[in-house]
């Protein structure tokens, strides 16, 4: 007995083809849905943890200095303290007070004054 295949119920090559090319733009679309949320999510934990900082100064302390978005302040915090300064202008570098308190930051380097004078200084940042 020969076994004989009805042509009319196998598919059109053609129609393979289209499921298999939909199959893999449906993947490769996943894929590079699944990579953009990665990529904000990374963004914007990175965006969060730039504006937080570790600074180390060469007397031994350590305070954090969490800058706000807009960088209009900053609070400052060590183990018993805190405290929220405003920008003010300077000609280099950024300066924060509440009158009291003065934190000088440029780039990585930092320091902390009072009205007796300079506190802390050449305090090392690092991101967090």
């Amino acid at each position: 007995m020969i076994n004989t295949v009805d042509v009319s119920r196998v598919p059109h090559p053609a129609v393979i083809f289209s499921d298999i090319y939909f199959s893999v733009r449906l993947s490769a679309a996943l894929l590079i849905t699944v990579f953009a949320l990665f990529a904000v999510a990374g963004c914007i934990s990175s965006a969060d943890q730039k504006n937080k900082w570790a600074f180390t100064c060469p007397d031994g302390y350590k305070f954090t200095a969490v800058f706000s978005r807009g960088g209009e302040s900053v609070t400052l915090e060590d183990e018993s303290q805190k405290f929220k300064l405003d920008i003010e202008r300077s000609a280099s570098g950024a300066r924060y007070t509440d009158g009291t308190t003065i934190f000088w930051n440029k780039g990585v380097m930092a320091r902390i004054e009072s009205g007796e004078g300079v506190i802390h200084q050449d305090c090392q940042g690092d991101s967090n």
